[in-house]
């Protein structure tokens, strides 16, 4: 017995690809499904890889024509993210759901398996960040029952396996994940997720090991879900996407990662995304050809492949800022505050106006003097008030007199002097000026006519009458 399991040993090769029994369920599942196709952007050469997953086929693609390039065995390499490494001319296929890694030499048209784990098949609708063919950042998806909200990273030159970078606090996991970029200049990771499937909800971690990390609200934005399904949803970032100091994220949208601002280009087809062309001036837009109110099925060998200067593309371009949830409640703070203000100075006018019994009038509109008739006609808010005593008919003509002259007030002793000249001793007048004062006041319906002290000279009166 021995003897025969030692041959058997012998004779048999230990398959180091991965595959296992999933493989035919998931290869029936994505040749029918948005997910046939894998593809990333050549960035140099201008141009598209695309792995289609029915046959396991790879073609270039640029627009024009599509060239076959190898066949792969489609067993194996059956659910996968695909990215194109610019630097060192090679496919890196990863598994959807994390785990085996996989770098196809195009020049020699080889495979070679880079890991030593094997597939994970937890971290399906995760965000991957592919930095080099040494460096593989993915977040979050889900599987096996549960979700995700790990951290995890591939290292080609130490381990060849996948670890995951601690986190201290994490966003929720029922958060959508888009994307998760790697900015080496703010030293942050930066992810992209739709919380509750509504708000675009951006945090930061730090890069540095040395440094606690957590993960950091930095922006939201109220986007509608339903603007970025598509093809848009099948890109993984990779520093292709970074235009500076702009992020191309979910298709037609740019996110600046020194300002914080979301913008959106408005175009009608659907974006598959903007990527950075090889020459550092110009970008590459891939633009599926379908309008966005078209759903039907994809297929990248249509995808139309067009070269422009970035100055040119985002001058020349119509793009419309998007607030953020910090702004819009900014921005309704300070409406609320500036009608409050209104409120408030409105009330205030309204007060002073009622202190003045809400009377607003020229002077020349006050009294209208008509000697003949032997009275005083008074218009106010349109009311008539009639004067007939002949005290108060000298009152209202020496008012008159100063109103005329621009003026407001009078000298209390030149006042009693041109009304009260004869009548009496000076506490009789005082006493009957003030009965006459009440009585057109009290008529009026408020304080026309007053007495005050001079500011300068305590002991100097002056009759004040208001309008």
């Amino acid at each position: 017995m021995l003897l025969i399991l030692s041959l058997i040993a012998l004779f048999t090769v230990q398959d180091t690809t991965g595959y296992d029994h999933l493989s035919q369920v998931l290869y029936e599942r994505n040749i029918t499904g948005p997910l046939r196709y894998r593809f990333d952007i050549d960035n140099v050469n201008k141009q598209l890889y695309i792995y289609d997953h029915k046959d396991g086929t790879i073609y270039t693609s640029n627009s024009k024509k599509t060239v076959f390039v190898d066949s792969l065995d489609r067993r194996y390499i059956d659910d996968t993210v695909l990215f194109y490494d610019p630097e060192s001319n090679k496919l890196i296929f990863t598994d959807a759901g994390g785990g085996r890694v996989f770098e196809y030499i195009i020049d020699q048209k080889r495979l070679n398996r880079l890991d030593n784990s094997y597939r994970f098949r937890t971290f399906y609708g995760g965000a991957y960040h592919y930095h080099s063919s040494n460096q593989i950042f993915l977040y979050g998806g889900g599987g096996e029952f549960l979700s995700r909200n790990h951290l995890i990273h591939f290292n080609n030159q130490s381990n060849k396996e996948w670890l995951e970078i601690p986190l201290v606090n994490k966003p929720p996991k029922e958060d959508l994940v888009y994307n998760l970029y790697l900015d080496l200049n703010t030293k942050l990771f930066l992810l992209f997720t739709f919380s509750n499937k509504k708000n675009l909800t951006i945090y930061s971690a730090p890069i540095e090991e040395t440094l606690e990390k957590t993960w950091t609200l930095v922006n939201e934005f109220n986007l509608d879900k339903g603007e970025v399904r598509g093809v848009s949803q099948q890109n993984s970032f990779s520093n292709k996407n970074y235009i500076h100091p702009k992020l191309n994220i979910l298709g037609n949208y740019f996110y600046d990662i020194k300002t914080g601002e979301l913008t959106k280009w408005i175009v009608e087809n659907d974006i598959v995304g903007v990527y950075k062309a090889f020459n550092k001036d110009s970008l590459i837009v891939v633009d599926t050809q379908i309008t966005k109110s078209d759903q039907s099925n994809f297929d990248p060998h249509t995808y139309k492949l067009s070269i422009q200067h970035i100055n040119n593309f985002f001058n020349s371009e119509s793009f419309e800022t998007i607030p953020s949830i910090r702004q819009q409640r900014t921005q309704f703070g300070l409406l609320f505050f500036a009608f409050l203000i209104l409120c408030l100075a409105g009330i205030v006018m309204y007060r002073k106006r009622l202190s003045n019994n809400s009377i607003a009038y020229y002077s020349e509109s006050i009294f209208t003097v008509k000697p003949s008739d032997n009275h005083i006609l008074v218009s106010l808010n349109n009311k008539d008030y009639y004067f007939y005593e002949e005290i108060e008919i000298k009152i209202f003509k020496v008012l008159h007199e100063i109103i005329e002259q621009g003026l407001d007030s009078i000298d209390l002793e030149t006042f009693d002097e041109k009304v009260f000249n004869g009548l009496g001793h000076k506490t009789h007048i005082t006493t009957k000026r003030n009965e006459i004062f009440d009585r057109i006041n009290s008529k009026l319906g408020f304080e026309f006519i007053t007495k005050e002290k001079s500011q300068e000279d305590k002991r100097r009166k002056f009759v004040k009458i208001s309008f």
